[in-house]
């Protein structure tokens, strides 16, 4: 199974890329999203919600474009869905976390 993300803009009708959705204020945004997902993803394994190790976790997070491709805008920020084998093993299926939008500016 694979998500293939289409966010699109009823306004402009086009395709919203992650950095046109949030219009980041500062330049490390990405380094920044890659440490608070290895921090929530890590937590959900402590709370045995995730079956994961660092080192799976900090190999799907690392700060590339791809790695944050599947995401969704919401109420309470970003939802980022990492896809099957990214994070963790398939038997965990496709972890989520939720990002302020505040992270970005």
């Amino acid at each position: 199974t694979v998500l293939i993300p289409i966010t699109y803009s009823k306004q402009t009708k086009k395709l919203l890329s992650l950095e046109d959705l949030i219009q980041p204020a500062r330049k490390d945004w990405l380094a920044a999203l890659s440490a608070e997902a290895r921090k929530q993803l890590s937590e959900q394994v402590q709370k045995r919600k995730l079956d994961s190790s660092a080192d799976w976790i900090a190999q799907g997070t690392e700060a590339k474009h791809e790695h944050f491709a599947v995401f969704r805008l919401e109420k309470k920020g970003i939802r980022f869905i990492f896809q099957q084998y990214q994070v963790a093993p398939y038997a965990s299926g496709m972890p989520e976390i939720v990002v302020p939008l505040t992270l970005f500016k």
